[in-house]
């Protein structure tokens, strides 16, 4: 399972579009996202073996520093997380030409 946020539907054929609205900034976007990637992980159903959920490690990160999470400082506290993340992380986080997260994705 991947999941990917900050991307609608583009027309025919099922191609995908950036979309200009999506914004990881506020807290319950934050919350939202770490809550989809916990709710696939336990859900028993799926059997999952694995979740590469780069939302999970952020949170895990700001908590580890005593920060606090949902982030109030996304882009300062999101490019020290990206210092210490695994390589695959970068994979999975998509920026606007303002530095602004644009897209982001997570599998399951």
């Amino acid at each position: 399972i991947t999941v990917i946020w900050g991307f609608k539907e583009g027309g025919r054929g099922g191609s995908l579009k950036m979309d200009r609205q999506f914004d990881l900034r506020p807290a319950a976007a934050q919350q939202a996202a770490v809550d989809t990637c916990d709710r696939i992980a336990a859900h028993e159903g799926l059997r999952i073996f694995k979740v590469s959920c780069w939302p999970q490690d952020f949170r895990d990160f700001l908590r580890s520093r005593r920060r606090a999470f949902p982030s109030r400082s996304l882009e300062k506290d999101l490019a020290d997380f990206l210092m210490f993340a695994p390589p695959w992380v970068l994979d999975h986080v998509g920026f606007d030409r303002g530095g602004s997260v644009a897209s982001a994705s997570g599998r399951g």
